[in-house]
């Protein structure tokens, strides 16, 4: 069974002032039924922010199909990763997941009490924090790196539609 894989990249600044890159490329290659869940998520996770896209989905059924894109966005001090997942259900239905990481110049710890305090802790997988927002939905991920001055902040959310 062959399935073709098709992949863009986009290396630009955004991608309109409404949009994302992830929309756009969603857009521009046969997304349809999950369109909408994607542009919310990508909407809510990038945002306006300054970012470049490189995106996959399967050309013979683009929208019967999951997508996915790797995002790198952004910030003052570094760019972090997002991945989006959108999948088609029946119904029409959609369902979308991202994750998005990036590293602090502080411990984890630190992180946790300056940065993320309002946070549930939920408990360890290794020696990696678990915490979850104040409604469930999105939880993060705390790993120390290196010499333990370095935190992999990993953030992650799944809407079921």
């Amino acid at each position: 069974m062959a399935i073709t894989i098709c992949a863009s990249m986009y290396f630009v600044n955004s991608a309109s002032a409404d949009s994302t890159v992830v929309a756009d490329q969603a857009k521009g290659n046969g997304v349809v039924a999950c369109r909408g869940a994607l542009e919310d998520v990508a909407n809510f996770i990038i945002g306006d922010r300054s970012h470049a896209s490189h995106s996959t989905w399967n050309s013979n059924n683009p929208d019967g199909r999951m997508f996915t894109s790797m995002t790198s966005k952004h910030y003052s001090d570094g760019d972090g990763h997002v991945t989006i997942v959108a999948a088609p259900m029946s119904g029409g239905k959609c369902d979308t997941t991202y994750v998005e990481t990036f590293a602090l110049e502080r411990t984890c710890m630190s992180a946790r009490e300056s940065i993320y305090g309002d946070w549930k802790f939920t408990g360890e997988l290794n020696d990696t924090i678990v915490l979850e927002n104040e409604s469930g939905a999105a939880n993060l991920y705390l790993t120390s790196q290196g010499s333990g001055n370095i935190c992999l902040v990993s953030r992650r959310e799944t809407v079921f539609d």
